[in-house]
């Protein structure tokens, strides 16, 4: 079963701040503990220093002065090593008695103390007594005096200190879990609604796109009706006004826009519906100087050239490839004076297939470069209507692109502009 978004942000918070948490109470406990037998290392110092100075001074009889235990803190323990043994030891208790170490006790100590080097300070287990801290010190003759603390008191704080945390803790993953899950519950109804919109305008552009299609298919016979008429009463051999026969012109030269707006439409629909095109490979430089040829014939004022110097192929539809190469060629012969030199590029470029429509002419106003690909975008909206532009040609060019898992691109500044169509490239045969 899938999991919920809801779910999901909730567990991930709780991860998160149970890993934050844990390293945090796991560092200060670490620290405490360390702050802790520091100063429990300085006591133990302390208690060796009082220890040397009751041994240096005679003092009368009494509890503790058998091992330096008087004037010592409960807990403290104390031996005198001569020749690896322990010669007398003793711990102090709660009333200020000494009392000595049982056999188990001396064991644990003895083994505790066996090893190490005089001077250095360390812990250990003795019997029944529990964990203890131990420093020693070399006395005159070879003896060595070992005292040693407590770390009941330690242990105690460090229990309480994770006892504490371990609260905190829980109150605080209660309190993430809460929130994450109030979180969750607020972004998954955002989300939902989101997707609903999104849903609801992927389903209108689909209506929209289908309306597009639908309504330009069905326009094309009606539109071929028009023109046919049109020529058939202009050449019927009918003596005509001259208006009306400028009006049958203009009827004509209108349904032939339109019919080309209409077919533009139609294209924009099916790659909007991502339909599968003709894979089939495609020279790009057969292709490219057969639409110079054609452009050349259609705009005889500007000067065209090709620079193809090796066959390029691609896998693709060649009449929607050869379409898109059209309107470039067609887009620098609208939007440049007679006398541009328009020059159509195909090469190779790292894997890829480009084809570039580069001319000299005043270039692209700065504000529309980013929008040229829009549909319905128009330079000179006024010299594009003249020519039969419908604004449709270089958002075509982007579709066809696109189509075949390429893209289009463009960059113009005054006396030169340039449009690139980049295609994933095929190895020539």
């Amino acid at each position: 079963m899938r999991t919920s978004l809801r779910l999901r942000i909730t567990l991930a918070v709780l991860a998160l701040f149970a890993v934050v948490v844990a390293a945090l109470a796991v560092g200060t406990g670490f620290a405490l503990r360390g702050y802790l037998v520091g100063r429990l290392d300085a006591d133990l110092v302390a208690a060796k220093d009082r220890a040397l100075a009751a041994l240096s001074t005679p003092l009368p009889p009494g509890p503790g002065d058998a091992v330096g235990l008087p004037g010592q803190s409960p807990g403290t323990l104390a031996a005198f090593i001569r020749e690896n043994a322990l010669v007398v030891a003793g711990v102090l208790d709660r009333y200020g008695r000494t009392l000595p170490l049982d056999d188990a006790q001396r064991g644990s100590l003895a083994d505790a103390v066996d090893g190490r080097t005089v001077g250095t300070t360390f812990g250990a287990e003795v019997a029944s007594l529990g964990a203890y801290r131990f420093t020693s010190v070399e006395l005159r003759e070879g003896a060595v005096l070992v005292m040693g603390l407590p770390m009941g008191d330690v242990d105690a704080v460090v229990g309480q200190y994770w006892w504490l945390a371990a609260a905190v803790a829980a109150g605080v993953l209660v309190v993430a879990g809460a929130g994450a899950w109030l979180l969750g519950a607020a972004l998954q109804r955002t989300l939902a609604r989101l997707s609903s919109a999104l849903a609801a305008r992927e389903a209108s552009e689909g209506r929209l796109r289908r309306f597009i299609a639908d309504a330009s298919h069905e326009l094309r016979t009606p539109l071929a009706s028009i023109r046919g008429y049109a020529e058939l009463t202009r050449r019927s051999g009918a003596r005509l006004r001259e208006d009306v026969r400028h009006s049958l012109d203009r009827i004509e030269s209108e349904s032939v826009r339109m019919t080309g707006l209409v077919e533009d439409l139609l294209l924009l629909a099916r790659a909007d519906e991502a339909r599968s095109l003709a894979q089939q490979p495609v020279e790009l430089g057969q292709l490219v100087a057969t639409a110079v040829a054609d452009a050349q014939v259609a705009a005889p004022g500007h000067t065209w050239s090709v620079e193809a110097p090796a066959p390029v192929i691609v896998a693709g539809d060649e009449p929607r490839l050869h379409q898109a190469v059209a309107n470039l060629l067609r887009n620098a012969a609208v939007h440049t004076p007679d006398g541009t030199n328009v020059v159509a590029r195909v090469r190779v470029e790292g894997g890829d297939a480009v084809v570039e429509v580069e001319d000299d002419g005043p270039g692209i106003q700065p504000e529309l470069v980013g929008q040229v690909f829009g549909r319905f975008v128009r330079g000179d909206a006024s010299r594009s209507r003249a020519t039969g532009s419908t604004g449709l040609g270089l958002a075509i060019v982007e579709a066809v692109a696109q189509a075949h898992g390429g893209s289009a691109d463009v960059e113009s500044a005054a006396g030169r502009t340039r449009f690139r169509i980049v295609l994933p490239a095929q190895a020539s045969p």
